[in-house]
């Protein structure tokens, strides 16, 4: 029985792990780049500190954050699998047993004329969903943030004041776990 050993299951298994590593490692990369290049490379900017964190926690060696890094803020090399990405945004309408649900989605791409057939079939096989011109579903949704403050010093009503004062819209307490859960535009 040639091929039905120990060590040919766990080389399978090790390359499936290492592929499934490389994608998310590829992901996380990108997502830096993308984030840098839109905030022009500033360490302060949110988003941007959450691509890298997120690189972090998905183990990616430094090296690679670090080129990810440069090649967002125009320090390295210009390469060109990276060179012209950008988030496409395209609206669709799914039809869900018999339920229409509208839909954002936003994609990473270097190639539009790629990305639309691409997002149009998955719209398709999903619910027999229809594409809409962009930005035609805005009235239904709004764009938020939200802020997860966890055992603060300050007392719920010191915390209120101050969130109210900077422009949140609506804060929770979690008075079990000493959190509130603060959403702003």
């Amino acid at each position: 029985m040639a091929g039905h050993n120990k060590w040919s299951k766990i080389k399978h298994k090790k390359g499936a792990n290492d592929i499934a590593r490389l994608k998310a490692f590829s992901k996380a990369t990108r997502a830096i780049i993308v984030a840098g290049r839109a905030c022009g490379g500033d360490m302060d900017n949110v988003q941007f500190q959450s691509c890298i964190d997120r690189a972090k926690q998905l183990q990616v060696p430094k090296e690679r954050i670090q080129s990810a890094i440069d090649n967002a803020t125009g320090k390295a090399k210009n390469d060109a699998s990276t060179a012209n990405l950008e988030n496409i945004r395209y609206d669709a309408m799914l039809n869900i047993d018999g339920k229409k649900v509208a839909c954002i989605i936003t994609a990473l791409s270097d190639n539009r004329n790629r990305t639309f057939p691409n997002v149009r079939t998955i719209i398709t096989k999903l619910g027999s969903g229809e594409m809409l011109p962009t930005s035609n579903l805005n009235y239904l949704f709004r764009h938020v943030g939200v802020v997860l403050v966890n055992s603060c010093d300050s007392t719920d009503d010191e915390l209120l004041e101050c969130v109210l004062d900077a422009g949140a819209t609506d804060i929770d307490f979690d008075d079990k776990n000493r959190s509130a859960m603060i959403t702003c535009e």
